[in-house]
């Protein structure tokens, strides 16, 4: 995951581009400051341009990114992603080595830009990016001549463990044969891995890839002889961009388009004929290669219906149906500053009450209420006017934000006079796209029909025969307000075609299906479903950004039913759900709602495996979830001839102690309760006569804390809290194990606090008490977890060390700005990092300290129990 790079991200953006994939990320945690300056026009596109930004603040420590400009798509090649690099690495070190020296060292976390989409090889692109890098620090070294500032680390960041290895193996050859131009030490020959990483199959290793064609009408001069032409642009992969014209007569084009957009019918000899009249010859073999595609229109090629393409008449299926296929507008006007909605809510709009201007329209307000049922399914607020007045609509279209818009009723094109052009409301009463233009806030997803079958009188059939252009007219004035996906049906649809394509659109949309997918999938379905029945299935202009997805980084829905074939697929997506928790992207209820699908897909694959029950068990636990952690467990433990690891064993003896703690309800229950735990322990000691490590003997002294904090008498407690150090203490001897250290200081601590008075406690001496601090502050000088593997409890390390000085120090306990940036501390890790189960761990931690210090009779001890409770209670509210 992104969020945890050690230095800027360096990240590429092609020219005309939308901000997607690896940059939306970036976005997101740098609160859309790439968006801001998108839609301001300031954004790099073309080789040689760059912008630096950073977002290293007190509330958010994301390093911040360097975007490099590639180039038109299709363009790129090793030499200018290296010529890109290195202007853009060369503005940063003039900017770093103006401002004041950090004492940091300066490095990047380079994307391995150009892959895939870009058409470069891993190995192509990491050479270019470290040729790059070198360029600009000699350029710079060569330009101040003193000591300065270069850029002394690159570290690779990329989302999935293949992709990361090759990048390694790339690496390690260049190191190894050609280091004499590259100059490189790989400082650590293995992977890191951090939060939220993904494995995959090597089936699902290939690229979504959409092909871009971009058309452009050509400009003609006012009385010019010249004849109108469109313009084809393609990438070809390689190294150049084609572009070609084609002369055919626009005229009889738009003469053909409007004959076809006014009927319900559909046969392969009108696609075919559109096919041969709108593609040129010499790019038709690409569009007859089945990919997807991404048709870049400016306003005027938008209004063409490129949906109905169809390359044959036998045995073929129109290009949309056979792949995904959407529009992106190509165009500088865009609202400057873009309000989203936060909340999930949305607003339909059916059917109004038109008295008697035109007929009403009984599909639309259908269309209304299976929305508007959808949406409520999942857990949308909905405000739904079907059947309402134009009054009622124009109060509720204000009065309120919303992230989906649905629109189904009647619309008129008049381009003689745009304020009659768009959804009739009323008699004589127009929702046009100037209206929705006055939004505050801009939804993110708009689903337009305005083209249902209904009577259409004479004196309004010259309005509906121009609907395809009112389709493109809305679409565009939508996307140009900065709404992120538009669906406008450019002519009359079917009213069973369109329930069933809307019905299946949100279906999919909200089983997290990205924008294009979810678009294909419903064109297919309905194309299926009425065969040459008609022509819905094309009527849907789509535009936007094709990986767009209706949910965000932490509402995220589950993913929709999945099928397997075998148990590796299954095992992938647990261990994939499973390294997502650390990094925050899923809620437990979502988290619950993916294993359920999981589980389901498995039962209906027939696949058996204990290593899957495994994972799940281990998911459970790190939701904090221990009933349901020690059900998969136990499940588990009974299969026979189940394969699992030691460590679940270890992980099964913690979740118990964890969950007897929670079924604890009165002091009644205590006893039985702490038997149990001692039953655990016993185990624990069964596992260490195989082999003494220090994570079982640690196991065993947080199980004799639980004890302590079950145990009725102080007597009880402080004799289970001795016990924990002794456990913690021969984990710390073993191997020097650093948590086992911090944990045998905390339980001596709250032992000595109980026992105080005696004279004989450790933390009553002086001398004692001083190595002890002075081996924590040593420890906390040494934390540089930068270039190790990410884990949780060496992220938290620094405040736990933080928390023992606290409980240590007398003079520095007392200082409440300590303890104010003691939690602060806690929320700015938390807010990043931990899965629920580790910050719940961290709760529990909290709540047996208090209870240790509560029986004592020292002042300070109390003092520490208040300061303690007051930092649990804000920290769960905070979580």
């Amino acid at each position: 995951d992104l969020t945890y790079a050690s230095f800027p991200v360096l990240a590429g953006h092609f020219l005309n581009d939308g901000i997607l994939t690896g940059e939306k990320v970036i976005d997101n945690l740098m609160n859309n400051t790439l968006s801001a300056r998108h839609v301001l026009g300031i954004y790099p596109g073309d080789i040689g341009t760059s912008a630096a930004m950073t977002s290293n603040t007190e509330e958010n420590d994301f390093p911040g990114t360097i975007i490099v400009g590639l180039g038109e798509p299709g363009t790129l090649t090793g030499y200018l992603l290296t010529q890109t690099v290195e202007q853009a690495v060369s503005k940063y070190l003039l900017d770093m080595n103006n401002q004041p020296d950090s004492g940091k060292e300066l490095g990047i976390s380079a994307l391995i830009i150009g892959c895939g989409y870009g058409g470069l090889s891993i190995e192509g692109s990491v050479k270019a990016i470290i040729e790059g890098v070198n360029n600009a620090n000699s350029k710079i070294s060569d330009l101040y001549k003193s000591a300065i500032r270069l850029i002394q680390r690159i570290e690779f960041i990329e989302l999935y463990e293949d992709r990361a290895l090759n990048c390694m193996y790339a690496l390690k050859k260049i190191e190894s044969r050609e280091n004499r131009q590259f100059n490189i030490r790989i400082g650590n020959k293995k992977l890191k891995v951090l939060f939220g990483s993904r494995k995959r199959l090597a089936i699902d290793a290939t690229e979504n890839w959409w092909h871009r064609f971009t058309i452009k009408s050509k400009k003609i001069a006012a009385n010019s002889k010249e004849i109108p032409a469109l313009v084809f642009g393609v990438s070809t992969g390689g190294a150049r961009e084609e572009e070609k014209e084609l002369y055919s007569s626009t005229t009889l084009i738009n003469l053909f388009i409007e004959q076809i957009s006014t009927e319900d019918s559909w046969s392969p000899c009108s696609a075919k004929t559109l096919f041969d009249l709108m593609i040129p010859n010499g790019f038709k073999e690409r569009l007859k290669r089945k990919g997807s595609i991404n048709w870049i229109l400016e306003k005027e090629t938008a209004a063409y219906p490129w949906e109905l393409l169809q390359d044959n008449t036998s045995n073929a299926e129109p290009l949309c149906v056979n792949a995904g296929m959407i529009r992106q507008l190509s165009t500088k006007d865009y609202r400057i500053n873009i309000k989203r909605v936060a909340g999930d809510r949305a607003l339909i709009i059916a059917d109004p009450e038109l008295n008697g201007f035109v007929s009403q329209l009984g599909g639309a307000k259908k269309e209304g209420e299976i929305v508007s049922q959808l949406l409520q399914s999942n857990s949308f607020e909905r405000r739904t006017l079907i059947n309402k007045s134009a009054a009622e609509i124009v109060q509720g279209l204000f009065c309120d934000d919303y992230k989906i818009i649905h629109l189904a009723g009647h619309g008129f094109f008049n381009p003689d006079e745009p304020q009659r052009s768009g959804m009739v409301i009323g008699n004589e009463i127009f929702l046009t796209a100037f209206d929705i233009e006055q939004l505050n806030t801009v939804p993110e997803l708009v689903f337009i029909n305005c083209c249902h079958l209904g009577k259409i009188d004479a004196t309004h059939e010259k309005y509906y025969a121009n609907k395809y252009k009112l389709a493109a007219n809305l679409g565009t004035q939508l996307i140009q307000m900065g709404v992120k996906a538009v669906i406008a049906a450019g002519w009359a649809v079917n009213d069973s075609a369109a329930h069933d394509f809307a019905s299946e659109f949100y279906t999919n949309m909200f089983a997290g299906a990205s924008f294009g997918d979810a678009v294909k999938d419903a064109r297919g379905v309905v194309y299926k479903k009425y065969n040459n029945q008609n022509n819905t299935w094309g009527a849907y202009q789509c535009y936007g950004d094709p990986f767009y997805k209706l949910e965000n980084r932490t509402t995220a829905r589950p993913a929709g039913a999945r099928q397997y074939v075998m148990a590796e697929e299954v095992m992938i997506d647990l261990e994939n759900l499973r390294n997502a928790l650390d990094a925050k992207n899923y809620t437990s209820k979502v988290t619950l709602d993916i294993i359920k699908n999981i589980k389901d897909a498995v039962k209906a694959a027939d696949i058996d495996d204990a290593v899957i029950a495994e994972i799940e068990a281990l998911i459970y636990y790190e939701l904090g979830e221990y009933t349901l952690s020690v059900e998969a467990f136990d499940e588990l433990r009974n299969v026979e001839n189940a394969k699992f690891s030691v460590s679940s064993l270890e992980k099964y003896c913690n979740a118990r102690c964890k969950k007897y703690v929670e079924d604890c309800k009165s002091e009644k229950d205590a006893p039985e309760l702490i038997n149990k735990m001692r039953s655990i322990i016993g185990e624990l000691e069964a596992l260490s006569a195989i082999k003494k490590t220090a994570e079982r003997t640690n196991l065993m002294g947080s199980a004799y804390k639980r004890i302590g904090f079950l145990s009725i008498k102080p007597a009880d407690k402080l004799k289970a809290y001795n016990d924990a150090a002794a456990a913690y203490s021969q984990a710390f001897e073993n191997n020097g194990d650093r948590y086992a250290f911090k944990n045998m200081v905390l339980m001596q601590c709250v032992y000595d606090y109980g026992v105080s008075g005696t004279g004989k406690t450790v933390m009553h001496d002086i001398k004692a008490k001083k190595a002890i601090i002075d081996t924590l502050l040593e420890q906390k000088k040494s934390l540089n977890p930068q270039y190790r593997n990410l884990d949780y409890w060496e992220f938290i390390e620094e405040a736990c060390i933080d928390f023992l000085l606290l409980m240590l120090d007398k003079k520095e306990g007392k200082n409440d700005d300590n303890w104010k940036a003691l939690e602060k501390k806690y929320k700015r890790i938390w807010k990043k990092a931990g899965s629920k189960g580790k910050t719940k761990a961290e709760i529990e931690n909290f709540d047996i300290v208090e209870n240790a210090l509560s029986i004592s009779k020292d002042k300070h001890a109390e003092f520490l129990k208040n300061k303690v409770s007051e930092l649990r209670d804000n920290l769960k509210k905070f979580i």
